[in-house]
């Protein structure tokens, strides 16, 4: 049976073989397809190549988020956690700072998942129930935590 490209670049993509992946990725968005374009530039932001994802011309911070996502997924946590950082630096966001924080907490990173809690919550993030629950933040609960969440109960 035939296997669509895209299947296959996102199969190597999620091992951590981006190189592989590309081509197929670049077979995959020939027709524009949005989210393939996003999936590819993802591709080449994990490999740091920059300037070729922005050729691409697509929504660069939907990018890195691709490629913060794909490294999580995958448990390199240290690589999410910088492209999480690196995405809140071109367009800052509740959400881009929780998952990079969620990001920071599972690589073991605890002062670094505070910095960006208290950072999403600066961006208006106010989802206490979620943040307590959220088991990637499992290793940062402790008073620092606690009163994050304090924080965001009194915004």
């Amino acid at each position: 049976q035939t296997v669509e490209p895209q299947a296959l670049a996102a199969a190597f993509s999620l091992i951590g073989d981006d190189a592989r992946a590309l081509p197929l990725w670049e077979l995959a968005a020939h027709d524009g397809d949005p989210t393939l374009l996003h999936e590819w530039a993802g591709a080449l932001i994990r490999l740091g190549r920059i300037g070729d994802a922005k050729r691409l011309k697509v929504d660069l911070p939907a990018a890195y988020r691709c490629a913060e996502r794909v490294a999580f997924v995958r448990g390199d946590f240290e690589a999410a956690a910088r492209l999480g950082e690196d995405a809140l630096g071109i367009a800052p966001s509740p959400e881009v700072a929780y998952d990079a924080a969620c990001s920071h907490a599972r690589a073991g990173h605890e002062k670094d998942a505070l910095r960006l809690l208290e950072r999403a919550r600066e961006l208006g993030f106010t989802d206490a129930a979620h943040a307590a629950a959220d088991p990637d933040l499992a290793s940062v609960h402790g008073e620092s935590f606690t009163a994050w969440l304090g924080r965001l109960s009194s915004a």
